[in-house]
């Protein structure tokens, strides 16, 4: 069981996911932003894309799901600070939807452990990366000072630090 703001998720053991709470940025991942706040839906995407999810996640107004099978990562939900995907267009995820970034995360990439933040996500691949996406606080240095900023995009980590990706 995963709580968010105002939904969960639960898993069952023969990996479906069952949502339920507030779906007015497709947190719950149904297909629609209708609120059922009283009904437990199950997540039929995953069923019809024969996914066996093994672990779930909830942010803030958003939710992430690794399919064991694919080793794929399904986001859905608020997209504000693109934590749900990498379209800048998008304002919500209706329906899970595997997450893609540039050559970093594609066809190739076997996501291992997701995990949510307030307002971002972050995930570890098989060869033992690990990117974010979404807000989240960088600290800019320079010889002379530190600069606290909030910014929004995403980031991940190179094996020599934190890089920055806007």
């Amino acid at each position: 069981i995963e709580a968010g703001y105002k939904h969960i998720l639960f898993l069952s053991n023969d990996g479906k996911v069952y949502a339920q709470g507030n779906n007015d940025l497709g947190q719950c991942g149904i297909g629609d932003l209708e609120i059922n706040e009283g009904q437990i839906a199950i997540i039929d995407h995953f069923v019809k894309s024969n996914c066996f999810i093994s672990s779930i996640s909830c942010g803030f107004q958003h939710s992430v799901c690794i399919d064991a099978v694919k080793n794929k990562m399904y986001c859905f939900g608020d997209n504000q600070y693109y934590q749900s995907s990498s379209n800048i267009h998008l304002k919500c995820v209706k329906l899970p939807t595997e997450y893609k970034y540039l050559d970093k995360i594609d066809e190739n990439t076997n996501i291992v452990k997701a995990e949510c933040g307030k307002n971002f996500t972050c995930c570890l691949t098989e060869q033992g990366y690990f990117y974010g996406f979404g807000r989240a606080k960088f600290i800019l240095k320079s010889k002379n000072h530190r600069d606290d900023l909030m910014k929004n995009g995403v980031w991940f980590n190179t094996n020599k630090g934190l890089y920055k990706d806007f």
